[in-house]
């Protein structure tokens, strides 16, 4: 399932080299919320996970899918009523033979919500 413009839209986008930051904006009357939960919605893990996949098929211009996560921590639950919009940082990009590996951090202001390691491959 694509996530871009429809659970989340992108606000702004800062590059310099292989890294890029965004701001994202959640879209709390998603459907999504609506099962998880109701009434306190949380973003969901597997969809931040799937939203920095996104983002950073979006910085390279190709389709990835995830191959493997390396490693990932959540460190703070994201609700989109208390946060309608954060970060993601995506540094450390290497790609080689269709293979992309990034790291991601996930935050707004001083808190960080997530930190992701992944590895991915050109579709």
């Amino acid at each position: 399932m694509e996530l871009l413009n429809n659970f989340f839209t992108i606000k702004s986008v800062e590059t310099a080299g292989e890294s890029a930051n965004y701001t994202v904006s959640l879209n709390a009357g998603h459907a999504i919320y609506k099962a998880h939960f109701p009434e306190m919605p949380v973003t969901p893990g597997v969809c931040i996970i799937q939203m920095a996949v996104e983002l950073l098929s979006y910085q390279l211009e190709k389709k990835l899918n995830i191959q493997t996560i390396k490693n990932v921590k959540f460190l703070s639950v994201i609700s989109p009523d208390e946060t309608p919009e954060v970060g993601y940082s995506i540094q450390g990009v290497k790609e080689a033979d269709g293979v992309v590996e990034a790291k991601v951090t996930v935050a707004s202001g001083e808190k960080t919500f997530a930190k992701i390691s992944l590895i991915c491959k050109t579709a």
